[in-house]
């Protein structure tokens, strides 16, 4: 078979990616991180996701999402054209100040960042866990493409993989200077009311202690909900949760990879 008719990602990946309440998921947490970072002042350089999180998110995890459901032919040309952007942007900072070029490490962290929600989102959704096997696949794909972007030495199995993600959570991912400031762009962003809700689901869906560093507070009302929602549900839901989540411009970006309409 001809490598223009083979999708680069493994089935895993693509359920994974090809599941709009998964890649939703995927953002609520990213957030998170995001804000905890130790180099998220690079966020601040071109202002793009704090001036507009919540399309910013979506255009950075529909790219991601492109990716694997990309012909392996064209790969490493879709992976070379993300690494230039970013590339370019690390020369230009570099030359107006004395910062540094983006570790390798931050990479890697924002890797395991996708791994991490990316599992967690299907295991809620789906209500089962995934088997070391189809664990492994999912984290190799993501290999795949930070060994592309040049970015080396990230784990290549289930074992490793947790055991750098643990590293992540307890050494690099602490609330900094940047953490509020881009937590009030989610709130100017989103309004009161959404990022209320965004911010109960994040105190029951990322780990305790980055819940415990944002000063995230579970809430019963919200847990009861959190934990029904998966039995039920269905496209109706899922239209009327990000009705309440997203903007209309975020729900119309979305729509490219749904067959439902959210507009």
């Amino acid at each position: 078979m001809s490598e223009d008719n083979v999708y680069f990602g493994k089935p895993i990946t693509r359920e994974i990616w090809g599941n709009m309440a998964n890649i939703i998921l995927i953002y609520a947490g990213s957030a998170a991180d995001f804000a905890l970072h130790p180099e998220n002042h690079w966020l601040f350089y071109t202002n793009k996701l704090p001036s507009n999180p919540q399309e910013r998110f979506i255009e950075t995890f529909l790219y991601n999402q492109k990716l694997f459901f990309t012909p392996v032919s064209q790969l490493p040309r879709v992976v070379s054209h993300i690494r230039q952007i970013h590339s370019a942007i690390e020369t230009k900072r570099a030359r107006e100040s004395s910062h540094k070029m983006i570790s390798h490490t931050a990479f890697k962290d924002v890797f395991s960042m996708l791994v991490d929600y990316g599992i967690r989102g299907y295991e809620y959704l789906n209500r089962r866990k995934l088997d070391p096997a189809e664990k492994t696949e999912y984290i190799n794909d993501i290999k795949a493409v930070s060994d592309m972007m040049g970015i080396s030495g990230f784990p290549s199995d289930d074992d490793s993989f947790r055991e750098y993600r643990v590293d992540c959570i307890q050494n690099r991912l602490q609330a900094n200077e940047y953490t509020e400031r881009l937590y009030e762009a989610y709130l100017n962003d989103l309004g009161e009311t959404r990022f209320n809700i965004v911010r109960r689901f994040q105190a029951q869906f990322i780990p305790q202690r980055l819940s415990e560093e944002l000063g995230l507070v579970k809430s019963n009302a919200f847990s009861l909900l959190y934990r029904t929602y998966p039995y039920v549900h269905h496209g109706f839901l899922l239209r009327l949760l990000m009705r309440v989540l997203l903007k209309k411009a975020a729900r119309q970006a979305l729509y490219k990879i749904s067959q439902v309409s959210f507009s």
